[in-house]
């Protein structure tokens, strides 16, 4: 089982995945 596989069949997902994380962080870092 590769985790990565639907990573890469869904990049844009995935940035949007990662950008709403960096976003929360943020939030709660202040």
């Amino acid at each position: 089982m590769n985790l990565s596989a639907p990573f890469i069949s869904r990049p844009v997902a995935t940035v949007l995945l990662s950008l709403a994380i960096m976003l929360l962080g943020a939030v709660s870092f202040r």
